[in-house]
């Protein structure tokens, strides 16, 4: 048999695998409004099959489905190495104030399983029994689970808040799970970005009655999308704005920017009003990598992460001593430090921590003795707070001498 066709007959036989534990989905119901409640970076996930491009809830079948989206559906586990082998593929979702949950395991060999139940945080998922769901193999495909709404006491109106999506790729002997991703976010459950809310029985221009995190008082807000830059260079205004679903005039919008880090005290909070076709926006100033949520009558919308990529000039002056007098500026002024290092080194020549002022920072780094060569000025923002940025090389060639005394 030639090596084609050994592939041919290896693939058959996965599919044929796949199709006896699982049906194969022609194709995943479609996201309300064609917006998924969740969307995440390509290759953020570390394997193909594990690495989630988009989550969501969707009735379009007749029926409460979760669809997770991967870059490439295996639907088998890639690490064979692990002490307990398997991929997990979860939506999680808040129903009055509970964390609940579907999923799909699959095992290195044997039938696909899918279950609901509890997530209590981390790897630890409480099941309350077997669901129904299928797959479809191949790039940028997805997993089909059915939700059990009775036993989840989901009803129409109930709000499905804050979803996200796990993925795992085995576990240790104690059960401690290899996480691929996190969608949106990147690969720590305990990431603070979420989902975008549903509202079961909305989509397709109803209402329905929501509350807290399922059931209550009257809103008919169904969904909210927000848009904001993915990446500002040296900080600076930013556009966040989005629109309010049904569309509809003087629906108050209340907009949370907080760094991305978590940081405590840094977090800020402002409304606005969207216009007659539902649409809302305003100008803020971002001057640390952040996330941004809207929320409109409890219905929040995903969080979106703006990143902060600082920049750096470097300007050089020597002086009639002969010492090189290295001016830099960065942008935005944050804490970090600012390394001097020599083109062909990783050893930094000079370290200088930065502090923080209201615009730009400023320093002078002298440089008495270091071998005639080209440097680079590298700026490293602390707790991630931007990106770090890097200087174009320049040539040194300091020729202070300290003075000798005469006798």
């Amino acid at each position: 048999m030639n090596r084609a066709a050994a592939v041919v007959v290896v693939a058959l036989s996965w599919l044929a695998t796949i199709g006896a534990a699982s049906a194969i989905a022609a194709s995943p119901p479609a996201a309300c409004n064609g917006v998924p409640q969740v969307t995440d970076p390509v290759g953020d996930g570390h394997h193909t099959g594990t690495d989630v491009t988009a989550a969501w809830l969707s009735e379009a079948g007749g029926s409460l489905q979760a669809v997770i989206r991967v870059r490439y559906g295996t639907w088998r586990p890639e690490h064979e190495d692990e002490p307990i082998t398997g991929s997990e593929y979860a939506l999680v979702f808040s129903v009055d104030g509970v964390r609940r949950y579907v999923r799909l395991s699959a095992p290195l060999t044997g039938p696909l399983v899918y279950d609901y139940g509890t997530w209590v945080g981390g790897g630890s998922f409480s099941s309350m029994g077997t669901t129904t769901g299928s797959v479809t193999p191949g790039v940028e495909q997805a997993a089909v689970i059915d939700v059990p709404t009775s036993a989840l006491g989901i009803a129409p109106g109930t709000r499905l808040g804050q979803p996200i999506a796990l993925t795992i790729d085995g576990r240790a002997a104690n059960g401690d799970p290899h996480w691929v991703d996190k969608a949106p976010g990147g690969t720590d459950p305990s990431d603070t970005a979420v989902g975008a809310d549903y509202v079961v029985g909305s989509c397709g221009g109803g209402t329905g009655t929501t509350g807290g995190d399922g059931g209550g008082t009257v809103a008919t807000t169904t969904a909210v999308e927000v848009t904001a830059p993915s990446v500002i260079v040296g900080g600076g205004m930013a556009r966040v704005g989005g629109t309010v679903l049904p569309a509809r005039e003087g629906v108050v919008v209340h907009v949370t920017i907080s760094p991305a880090g978590g940081a405590a005290g840094r977090e800020r909070s402002f409304s606005v009003v969207t216009g007659s076709d539902g649409s809302f926006a305003a100008r803020v100033q971002v001057l640390e990598t952040s996330r941004v949520r809207a929320v409109a009558e409890t219905i929040g919308s995903q969080t979106a992460t703006v990143t902060v990529r600082s920049r750096i000039r470097v300007t050089r002056r020597r002086t009639s001593a002969g010492v090189e007098l290295v001016r830099v500026q960065t942008w935005p002024a944050l804490p970090g430090k600012l390394l001097l290092l020599e083109a062909s080194s990783v050893e930094p020549s000079a370290t200088r921590i930065t502090r923080l002022t209201r615009r730009t920072a400023t320093f002078v780094i002298a440089v008495r003795r270091a071998a005639r060569s080209r440097y680079q000025i590298v700026f490293v923002p602390s707790s991630d707070r931007a990106e770090r940025s890097v200087s174009r090389s320049f040539l040194l060639a300091p020729t202070w001498r300290p003075r000798t005394r005469s006798h």
